[in-house]
């Protein structure tokens, strides 16, 4: 759903109207595949509430009308009645701006990961013109299901650790081969043996190569832009920690003009503006001062010498303002702990609206320099909801939330309703999503799983969005959204 998020947040009641309707149309396509009709959970005002009343009327009429059409969910899909729950983008915009780590978030933000593709340009024999290489990254794929999640410097020492495991038994194939002194029907049993295993071993080396390529061309773009000094920083500001003596250096560096320096490139000056307005967007809930008001004037002053489109900043400025007049009109009660400040601020707010040389060239010569960081385990909004809506047991967080189920007539609150925790739930947001978002559930379902005390307490999360776009994306989309 191209532009999802000016759409929703349209200026005019017929684009959101229609916008809504859209929505709907997808998840009601989605609830009748899936043979499910969920209990809606969502935050009252905005375009939550709108796909949440909607959608519940449609289900209610349809299950009035055609008492078996949510009766046919795939034989063993083991998908019990869920809990939908459907989220304002509004809840965390930092999510949208920050550099990620990951995997499968940097194949998404660096390489424009879509549809389980990643398309790089690799240099072709004889220094002609690079030829493009496209890699599909899917659940058939072993090492991008282990590692999707993984942080960089992981992906790439293990790239390099299966390539070692793939020419161990390579050699050991060969040298079975040259044991001339076994007898025929030895040599025999041992080629059946060897013939069997190449095809496994050929498709093994196939996914090396391509997750070497891909985390070298990621690599390249980390070093030329150093992401992992932005990802470092940012971290720590989302988590309400003092910065380093060298993450301080860095941030002073980032935000001016070094004498002498080439020219920024598009792209840095591209990751300047998200720090910019993350920096912005938590200054609010700054605890480690971590935002000095100096050093945004120079980073400002820094992006408009290079002529950068400041519009997404002129919108959160627009934004944040109308967040504090609604925040004082009703007095909400800011909760510690960092960024949650901001986010369960906004949310309140809702209420009212040669391979082996390679494989060592990457994990030794351009790692080094790098840092090894860990991606963080992000309790986001949506974390936050999800867990508290699923454990189902009340409380401030899951009292923000309003009720409904299709299946009860119109207006019924659900007074008499379950407080069972659910296992099985449905986050949809209303608006643009991407991976960093997707992992930040998939770890908290992980830790849970982990100290889930048996196979009934397991919890199995669907996440989907109206758009997945990468930062750069959604920085433009939001450019489009005329100011009041």
């Amino acid at each position: 759903m191209p532009e999802s998020f000016v759409r929703l947040n349209g200026v005019t009641d017929s684009v959101v109207e229609a916008a809504v309707e859209q929505v709907v149309t997808g998840l009601f396509s989605a609830l009748v595949t899936l043979g499910v009709v969920p209990v809606l959970r969502y935050p009252r005002g905005g375009a939550a509430q709108m796909v949440a009343e909607l959608l519940g009327r449609r289900l209610h009429d349809q299950l009035k009308a055609h008492s078996g059409l949510f009766s046919e969910a795939p034989s063993g899909a083991g998908f019990q009645r869920p809990l939908l729950v459907i989220m304002e983008r509004s809840a965390d915009l930092g999510v949208m701006m920050q550099h990620a780590w990951s995997y499968c978030a940097l194949c998404h933000d660096l390489l424009g990961l879509k549809l389980n593709r990643v398309s790089i340009d690799e240099q072709s024999e004889g220094g002609g013109k690079p030829l493009q290489a496209t890699y599909d990254l899917h659940q058939g794929d072993p090492f991008w299901v282990a590692h999707m999640g993984a942080a960089f410097q992981t992906v790439a020492s293990d790239v390099d650790r299966d390539l070692h495991e793939y020419r161990e038994k390579m050699e050991a194939i060969n040298q079975q081969g040259a044991q001339v002194s076994e007898s025929a029907e030895q040599l025999t049993s041992s080629l059946a043996s060897t013939i069997n295993e190449l095809p496994e071993l050929q498709e093994k080396k196939r996914v090396i190569d391509a997750h070497m390529n891909i985390a070298t061309e990621l690599l390249r773009h980390i070093k030329a832009r150093g992401l992992d000094s932005f990802y470092s920083i940012e971290e720590s500001l989302i988590e309400g920690k003092s910065l380093g003596k060298d993450d301080k250096a860095t941030l002073a560096s980032l935000c001016s003009a070094q004498p002498g320096a080439a020219a920024l490139t598009p792209h840095e000056l591209q990751d300047r503006l998200r720090l910019f307005l993350l920096l912005h967007l938590h200054k609010a809930a700054d605890k480690a001062g971590v935002v000095d008001r100096e050093l945004l004037d120079k980073l400002e002053a820094l992006l408009r010498d290079n002529k950068v489109d400041l519009r997404s900043f002129d919108w959160l400025q627009q934004y944040q303002a109308h967040l504090g007049l609604v925040a004082q009109a009703h007095k909400p009660t800011e909760p510690s702990g960092g960024a949650r400040g901001v986010f369960s601020t906004v949310m309140k707010a809702a209420d009212q609206s040669g391979y082996l040389d390679n494989a060592r060239f990457l994990k030794d010569k351009l790692a080094a320099g790098v840092k090894q960081l860990l991606p963080g385990r992000r309790d986001t909004a949506v974390t936050r909801a999800v867990s508290a809506l699923m454990d189902n047991r009340g409380g401030a967080e899951e009292e923000s939330f309003a009720y409904l189920d299709p299946k009860l007539p119109p207006g019924d609150p659900g007074s008499s309703r379950s407080r069972s925790h659910y296992t099985q739930a449905i986050v949809f947001m209303c608006g643009p999503g991407n991976y960093l978002e997707y992992l930040s559930i998939r770890e908290q379902v992980a830790v849970q799983q982990a100290g889930a005390a048996g196979a009934g307490s397991a919890r199995n999360v669907l996440y989907g969005c109206a758009e997945m776009q990468t930062p750069s994306e959604f920085l433009a989309q939001v450019a489009q959204i005329p100011l009041n």
